[in-house]
């Protein structure tokens, strides 16, 4: 039989106190979270519905077509709805969009046929169809639901080849709490403006095909600040992230030539630990939004938007 150890003062090895910071030094963080869970969704697949809504949500089973091969999939995460009742706070429920991509050996009619003929037969009404494009689409309201929530299928034959790809969606609401390791991607607050308007996407695919076939992830989440200016914006971002770059836990690191002596450029490239590229994007735009007769308007806005991007199997 094997003695157990003795340290240098007389503790057994399973009387000796484990390291909390060894511990901690073994917590997978959220980017990594989110770069299994997106890894595990790919591949070969019997029900698409089914994958999304292990993934985030996806609230009605959709059949899916034969030989299918998840390839891509999608998660948004939007702004917090407002606030309806005493019991339903603000901060409860949020905007989501979460989607998948098959490659599939049945056409692009066939997928429409199957998978919308499921969705009726769910309950599900066909509210619009859009043939114009490269990629037709088509439409399902889910009654009963929030004024946000359909589900979308998006079907195109495959050029040169049999077989079709096809994107389905669902745009809803979903419990804020499910999208927080989504949202919270670097595991601390972003440095984006506070804003009643705040998206995060994140992306995964697979594309190419033996030695050229790679995976990759990519990130984009975006403040929207009203009436403002975009050289304003610009400089505190870049405030805000040479602040934030000073904390010993952030995954954001300065690289050379950005600092705060000048008017920062309105796109630029920053460093954050566990993605390969990162930057940030300073757009202005425009955006419709309800006036306060209910009359729709355009409204100037300042799009202050981070990206990143990963190679996952390299």
């Amino acid at each position: 039989m094997g003695s157990k150890g003795v340290d240098a003062n007389g503790e057994t090895d399973d009387e000796a106190v484990a390291d909390p910071d060894a511990e901690a030094e073994t917590e997978e963080d959220n980017l990594t979270l989110i770069e299994q869970r997106f890894a595990a969704a790919l591949g070969p697949t019997g029900s698409l519905s089914t994958t999304l809504d292990e993934l985030l949500i996806f609230p009605v089973r959709v059949a899916t077509p034969a030989e299918s091969t998840i390839v891509e999939v999608a998660v948004g995460g939007g702004s917090l709805l407002p606030r309806s009742s005493e019991d339903q706070p603000a901060s409860a429920r949020t905007i989501v969009q979460v989607s998948g991509t098959i490659r599939t050996a049945s056409t692009a009619n066939e997928a429409f046929a199957l998978m919308g003929g499921s969705l009726v037969r769910a309950g599900l009404l066909p509210i619009d169809s859009a043939t114009a494009g490269p990629a037709p689409s088509r439409s399902y309201r889910i009654p009963n639901a929030g004024r946000f929530d359909e589900i979308v299928v998006t079907a195109l034959d495959q050029p040169g080849a049999t077989g079709s790809l096809v994107r389905v969606t669902y745009n809803g609401t979903s419990p804020n709490s499910s999208v927080a390791l989504f949202r919270d991607w670097a595991g601390q607050p972003l440095p984006l403006p506070q804003s009643d308007q705040l998206r995060t996407i994140l992306t995964i695919n697979r594309s190419g095909e033996g030695r050229l076939e790679s995976t990759n992830l990519t990130i984009s989440s975006t403040a929207i600040v009203i009436d403002g200016n975009a050289q304003r914006e610009a400089n505190r971002l870049v405030q805000r992230v040479l602040r934030a770059a000073e904390d010993d836990t952030s995954r954001l690191v300065v690289p050379g030539g950005i600092d705060d002596s000048e008017d920062a450029p309105l796109a630029g490239v920053l460093g954050v630990e566990g993605l390969d590229k990162a930057g940030y994007e300073i757009v202005p735009t425009q955006q419709v939004d309800v006036d306060p007769a209910g009359e729709l308007e355009q409204v100037d806005v300042i799009e202050v938007r981070l990206t990143g991007s990963k190679v996952l199997d390299q």
